[in-house]
C-alpha cells in the first residue's frame, strides 16, 4: 500500500522528465536537430507541444483513481466491521486529493488548450 502510493507520487513527480525525454527523443529519431534555423522542425510544433502536454493528464489521472479508491475501501471496510464506524477523517482526507488531483487535470487540458490555440479565449477587440 505504502509502495504503491509512493511510487505514484514519485512518477507524479518525475512526469515532467519523461514528457521532455519524449520531446527530445522525437528530435533525435527524427534528425530535426540538424535542421538549420529556417527550415520547420516537425517535433516542434503546436500540435507537438498541445499532446505532450496532454500526457502529462495520466500520472493525475492514476493518483485520482488511488484516492477514490482508498476512500471507498476505508468507508466499506469500516462499515463491514461489526459495530465501527469509517473514519471520516481519513474518507475525507482522500476525497479532497482525489479533488486536488481532478484539478490538477483540468489545469492540464487548460494548458494544452493554450499551448494549441495560443490564445486565453479571452480577446478584447
Amino acid at each position: 500500500e505504502f509502495t504503491d502510493f509512493f511510487l505514484a507520487d514519485q512518477w507524479t513527480s518525475l512526469f515532467t522528465l519523461v514528457v521532455d525525454l519524449a520531446f527530445s527523443f522525437c528530435y533525435l529519431f527524427t534528425g530535426d536537430f540538424l535542421l538549420s534555423d529556417d527550415e520547420i522542425s516537425q517535433c516542434d510544433t503546436r500540435g507537438t507541444h498541445a499532446w505532450l502536454s496532454v500526457l502529462r493528464i495520466v500520472p493525475y489521472w492514476i493518483r485520482f483513481w488511488q484516492c477514490i479508491r482508498r476512500a471507498y475501501d476505508h468507508r466499506t471496510t469500516a462499515s463491514n466491521e461489526m459495530g465501527h464506524k469509517p473514519d471520516k477523517y481519513r474518507v475525507r482526507r482522500h476525497l479532497a486529493n482525489a479533488v486536488k488531483y481532478s484539478l490538477a487535470v483540468i489545469v492540464v487540458f487548460v494548458n494544452a488548450s493554450y499551448v494549441y490555440y495560443q490564445t486565453t479565449g479571452t480577446q478584447i477587440a
